[in-house]
């Protein structure tokens, strides 16, 4: 707790009545006992001359030896030898004078460096005795502040002191201290639940003495020198307990987690470097914390209350977010704060794996970490005190579980989902469960949002990642917030905890009883708070993926605006869904691992670009268009294959006509079906009838159909209901829009169709400008065009392996020949089963026909791996 010498002295100085100056002064007397660090390199250094001398003085003496022998050894009197002699004894000479002076300054610097010795010695013994007068001064002069010290410890270890904190309640007594309530103090009383402080309330309260003890002995210290005493201390603690225990809850309840061996609350009540630099009273710095407004407390001002409480006498230079960041730097070296606050989370959070097949994958990745998406500027200020929520929230099996796509983040609780009415969809208290349902939806969410990043063009990516906040079944529409609490259990505090933040707390008159509210948020659009439980189950998964992508509506649209008169719901694409019944699959966007088609063909979704999408679509239309051909010839030829051996009589004109309807737009741009009478279709022979008629198949809609969500791609839609002064119906521009897509791509043709991108408002005008180089003109010869190229290629079929079929269908190799054989038989069981119409059957499954020629697309998409490749042979 006291980490610098500072602090240790001075508690120390405390405890046995010693000054801090004199424990100090100490530890510099017995390093003065020595030569000073100077003084002895200076000695080194004229050792180190000595040295050298004395080597030079034996180098002399060696010549000198040599040269003596050598003229002993001279056998022959010759000039040259001795002038040689002569030489060397002059050299001899020389070097002897010059040892004589080596040895004297040898002796000199010897005696000078003596004599340093003994002054140095002398002043250290000079500056040994001040310094032991001085401290026996100072001890005689401290003896009465340790004294009062002592004192003040023991009067503070009364426990009797701390028995009065007994008194203080959580509600009302510790949010009724002074006078610091505003008017609707009452009221806050009453709520005081809404603070989420009760739990850590009764844990500091137990052990109040424990927490305050360490405070107090620092102020002590502190104010040992004044005329404080401890009947001060103890009249400042009665006086202001409720607001000491309330700061002690407060603190404990957001504050306490560890980043590496660094603990936050720890930091505040007792290791504040602001605090001791400045000799502030920790005391006080405490029942400043516990003197605020009520409303300061909330759970949604946790952050606005750390910048005007806490960051001024902490860390000025940093507010939250960044103070988090600078420890995880200093304490967690080999990680980062993203990866940091994962692990401290982990146990409810899903972070689906990015499967994105592109060079910034990684980059990617990271700028979508929840750290990233909690505080960016865009959400920051509404939820980033889901921060200290989630980091203080470590209760296993609460229920809470979040999981963070690149595009959005789901919070969500599982308890919601605990209750018969969930019917299959329900989830028990089962951590496992609850793990494979979360990897399940979590995975399908962030395949969707990939696929979206690949098809929007580069200038619009970034805003595909970061997108949303889903708060999935928060409420049910009709109860409050206070109502739906009591499904969840309190002492889950990860769970009660993080969803009471959210700010709930509202009337029953307020709350909005749409599927999706998005009351105060920073934007709108872009928070989701689901109403029912809802992201855990297929339906529910296709309807928020149905929200995300009307909320995508200005990405994908190249920030164009829909046409005037198109309808809200063209607006909102799920591509492909419209391939598959909902009752089955979600469709290429969305489909699951585990549903009936994607065990089959566990396909994944790489799309690149919208390009890419326009491929594959163009391909599963071309197939749509041969299906929807062959249907035409069995049903138009119905009469004229009737087995007059036959008694049944269901081979009639009659019900021919019924297995058609008449598609029109009325001036509100609203579809309308109708009745077919016998003559209208009796003379109609192909394809390019049905389409000049306007004629659609009646096993999928009724004469009162007025919903386009019921729109699917297997129920053949010949007819194209346009207008000259207007736009089409929904269900005609719903099956206009994918063939236009198919054919023209999602520059040419999506968005001159449905936006202002061409600043034309009729369907007439539109179609005349998006065709001006096409050899067809209008909508009508643009179909017939599509089945004329798909009749043309429809023997260049692929042989494909039959998929889901039963019976000796499983078998089949399934070209176009033998596809009509099993529409053929289909279409006789539906008739002789009276299923002639949407109307005449319960389940659109009751149709062998629908079923059958579903399977069959179903197999050409296992086939061409999800329509990548063509299904013609040669392609």
């Amino acid at each position: 707790m006291y980490k610098n010498k500072r602090q240790a002295i001075l508690l120390l100085s405390s405890i046995f009545g010693l000054s801090p100056i004199i424990l100090t002064a100490c530890g510099q007397t017995q390093q003065n006992n020595q030569p000073s660090e100077q003084a002895q390199k200076e000695l080194k250094q004229k050792d180190k001359l000595i040295s050298d001398l004395q080597l030079e003085v034996e180098n002399i003496k060696v010549k000198l030896q040599n040269a003596s022998k050598f003229n002993l050894d001279s056998s022959s009197p010759q000039t040259p030898i001795v002038d040689s002699n002569k030489t060397l004894e002059e050299q001899i000479l020389q070097l002897k004078q010059q040892l004589k002076l080596l040895e004297d300054k040898k002796v000199t610097e010897l005696q000078n460096s003596q004599k340093q010795i003994h002054d140095l010695t002398s002043e250290n013994a000079k500056i040994t005795k001040q310094i032991e007068d001085k401290l026996t001064n100072l001890a005689k002069d401290n003896q009465n502040y340790a004294k009062q010290n002592v004192n003040f410890l023991n009067a503070l270890k009364n426990d009797s002191l701390y028995k009065n904190f007994d008194q203080v309640n959580y509600s009302p007594t510790l949010f009724n201290d002074s006078n610091k309530f505003i008017d609707g103090s009452e009221e806050a009383i009453a709520n005081s639940n809404k603070y989420l402080l009760e739990n850590s309330f009764n844990q500091e309260k137990s052990r109040v003495k424990e927490l305050i003890w360490p405070i107090l002995a620092q102020d002590i210290l502190v104010n040992s020198k004044s005329n404080i005493t401890a009947d001060n201390f103890k009249d400042k603690i009665l006086q202001n307990q409720s607001k000491i225990l309330l700061a002690l809850t407060y603190i404990n309840k957001w504050y306490n987690f560890n980043i590496g061996d660094f603990n936050f609350k720890k930091f505040i009540l007792y290791d504040n470097p602001n605090l001791q630099k400045d000799n502030k009273s920790f005391l006080d710095f405490i029942i400043q914390i516990g003197s605020k407004q009520p409303d300061d407390y909330s759970p949604q001002n946790v952050i606005n209350f750390y910048e005007k409480n806490l960051r001024p006498e902490i860390d000025s230079s940093k507010d939250f977010f960044s103070f988090i960041e600078a420890k995880v730097k200093e304490k967690e070296a080999n990680t980062t704060v993203d990866h940091w606050f994962n692990e401290q989370i982990k146990s409810f959070l899903y972070q689906p794996e990015n499967k994105l097949n592109v060079q910034n994958k990684e980059e990617i990745t990271t700028k979508t970490t929840l750290w990233k998406k909690l505080t960016s500027d865009k959400f920051k200020t509404k939820f980033g005190h889901l921060i200290p929520t989630l980091l203080t929230a470590r209760q296993e099996n609460s229920g809470l579980f979040v999981v963070n796509t690149i595009g959005a983040v789901v919070f969500g609780n599982q308890k919601f989902y605990d209750h018969s009415d969930m019917g299959a969809d329900r989830i028990s208290n089962n951590s496992e469960a609850l793990k494979n349902k979360l990897k399940k939806f979590g995975d399908r969410l962030e395949g969707f949002f990939e696929l979206n990043y690949n098809l929007v063009s580069t200038s619009t990516k970034n805003q595909i990642l970061n997108k949303l906040f889903i708060f999935d079944s928060l409420w049910d529409g009709k109860n409050t917030w206070s109502t739906q609490e009591n499904l969840l259990d309190k002492t889950k505090e990860a769970s009660y905890d993080f969803f009471s933040t959210l700010d709930y707390w509202q009337e029953t008159k307020n709350v909005v009883s749409t599927s999706v509210s998005t009351q105060n948020t920073p934007n709108e659009d872009d928070v989701f708070k689901l109403t029912e439980s809802r992201f855990l189950t297929e339906i529910g998964i296709e309807t928020i993926i149905g929200k995300i992508s009307n909320n995508l509506q200005n990405i994908l649209f190249e920030n164009h605006k829909p046409r005037t008169d198109v309808k809200e719901e063209m607006l909102k694409f799920d591509f492909a869904k419209y391939l598959f019944d909902s009752r089955f699959f979600l469709g290429l966007t969305s489909i699951s691992s585990d549903s009936e088609l994607g065990k089959l063909s566990n396909q994944s979704l790489d799309y690149s670009d919208f390009q890419d999408l326009q491929a594959r679509w163009k391909n599963a239309m071309s197939l749509i268009y041969t299906l929807e051909n062959i249907e035409a010839e069995l049903k138009l030829n119905l009469t004229k294959n009737t087995d007059k051996h036959k008694t049944q009589s269901y081979d009639t004109e009659e019900n021919k006509a019924k297995l058609f309807l008449k598609v029109s737009t009325d001036r509100s741009s609203h579809n309308k079906f109708e009745t077919i009478k016998q003559n209208d279709i009796k003379l109609l022979t192909k394809v390019d009838d049905l389409v000049d008629k306007d004629y659609v198949s009646s096993w999928g809609y009724t004469t009162n159909d007025s919903d386009n969500k019921s729109f699917d791609l297997f129920n053949a839609f010949y007819g194209t209901a346009d207008k000259t002064d207007g736009v089409t119906g929904p269900f005609s521009m719903r099956r206009n829009t994918f063939e236009l897509f198919a054919e023209l791509g999602w520059e040419n043709g999506i968005l001159p169709y449905l936006t202002d991108k061409l600043n034309k408002k009729n369907d007439a005008e539109v179609i005349t400008s998006m065709f001006s180089n096409k050899s067809y003109k209008n909508l009508k010869d643009f179909k017939k065009a599509m089945y004329k190229q798909a009749k043309e290629k429809e023997a260049k079929l692929k042989e494909v392996d039959a998929k889901g079929f039963t019976y000796k269908y499983k078998t089949y190799k399934l070209s176009a020949e033998k596809i009509k054989e099993i529409l053929s038989t289909a279409l006789e069981y539906d008739l002789s089963m009276s299923k002639i119409a949407k109307n005449s059957y319960s389940n659109v499954r009751d149709s062998y026909f629908y079923v059958y020629k579903r399977q069959i697309f179903s197999s050409f998409y296992i086939a061409t791996n999800g329509f990548k490749n063509s299904i013609y042979k040669d392609e």
